[in-house]
């Protein structure tokens, strides 16, 4: 049960209910019939440290993508304005790759698509929900962050 809340069969002698039984990771058909059609084998068209840097949606702010502490490949996103939403990016296939977020609870893992210009750099990139039993507060699909450049010197 989330948010902190006891089943009252942790106070009493009485065999926990269904209602109170651990919930279980499902998948949801729209997850299945994604992973069905997926190309396992179509690698990203950059190499993963091309996906690092910030990333700014001009309503929402900024998101960065950067290597995970002590290891090696792994990518972590982390958006500026809600620390909950951190967590690990695995290649899906093709530009696009799946965020799991450490606050496992949200039930708002998201596919993260990156678009590129013709000569390889980033354009843009979007989300989507994984689930169709996303929230729809969780309204991250509304946004569209580009990548951010360091202004150059002259």
């Amino acid at each position: 049960i989330s948010r902190g809340w006891r089943c009252p069969s942790t106070f009493t002698a009485m065999p926990p209910s269904s209602a109170c039984a651990p919930r279980r990771v499902r998948t949801c058909p729209s997850q299945q019939a994604a992973l069905a059609a997926r190309a396992l084998h179509a690698p990203p068209s950059l190499a993963l440290t091309a996906y690092d840097g910030e990333y700014v949606d001009a309503w929402y702010g900024s998101v960065t993508i950067a290597p995970a502490p002590g290891s090696s490949g792994k990518r972590i996103m982390r958006f500026s304005r809600t620390p909950d939403l951190t967590g690990a990016l695995e290649h899906f296939q093709h530009d696009t790759f799946i965020v799991r977020w450490n606050e496992r609870h949200l039930n708002a893992d998201a596919y993260v698509s990156f678009s590129l210009n013709p000569d390889g750099s980033i354009e843009r990139m979007k989300m989507a929900p994984i689930s169709t039993e996303t929230d729809f507060s969780y309204d991250f699909a509304d946004l569209t962050f580009v990548p951010v450049t360091p202004a150059t010197v002259a």
